[in-house]
């Protein structure tokens, strides 16, 4: 016996499918980026409250610098791997001296400065990389506070690029997804903010469906 499923529930289900995907890294993102500071205030051996709001809105950007130092240096426990992306961060995305000059200080003492210099030139490609693709879809980047709010993409954008180019987004979903994205904290922008620069996104993907 054929089972025949509605358009409309198929939307829902891909709907579902795509929300489904954005949460699981989203929760990721957020848990990652608390360890990594969790482990670099232990290093550190002082208090970093300061940067948990912080921390969290830079998530995008850490995953992938973990990444990197992990594959360049398998001698290095998770919590070094953790401590030096911290400090990439805070000197490319974060503008606080005290803590930089703190952070340059102990890493010297660990003996891991070769470590931080390429993983620094490993962040300078990433933040490039996100401020030619906001230029690309007319979105202002002039400073590192804005260019901050936007790491969230670098990890999602395959998965959002993936559904785009499938057919599926709609106005509707760019309102569910800019939601789920604010609700999770992971970017300081706020869920109207959200949505018109998805809409700009994927209006270069897939432009008469998203002006609908």
């Amino acid at each position: 016996m054929e089972i025949i499923i509605s358009e409309e529930i198929q939307k829902k289900l891909i709907t579902e499918s795509l929300m489904g995907d954005l949460s699981k890294v989203l929760a990721n993102l957020i848990k990652t980026s608390k360890q990594n500071l969790v482990d670099t205030q232990k290093i550190m051996m002082f208090d970093l409250k300061f940067l948990l709001t912080w921390s969290s809105t830079i998530a995008g950007f850490i995953g992938p610098l973990n990444d990197f130092v992990s594959d360049k240096n398998p001698e290095l426990s998770q919590s070094e791997i953790n401590f030096i992306s911290v400090g990439v961060c805070s000197i490319l995305l974060y503008n606080n001296e005290k803590f930089i000059t703190e952070f340059i200080s102990k890493v010297k003492e660990k003996g891991l400065i070769t470590t931080l210099e390429s993983a620094l030139e490993k962040g300078k490609e990433l933040r490039s990389a996100l401020i030619n693709f906001l230029k690309s879809i007319g979105v202002s980047a002039s400073n590192v506070l804005s260019i901050a709010s936007f790491t969230f993409m670098i990890p999602i954008l395959s998965i959002l690029n993936g559904y785009a180019t499938s057919g599926i987004i709609t106005p509707d979903n760019l309102e569910e997804i800019a939601e789920r994205i604010a609700l999770s904290g992971i970017t300081a922008l706020s869920a109207v903010s959200l949505r018109n620069f998805l809409k700009k996104v994927f209006s270069r993907i897939n432009p008469d469906e998203v002006d609908k």
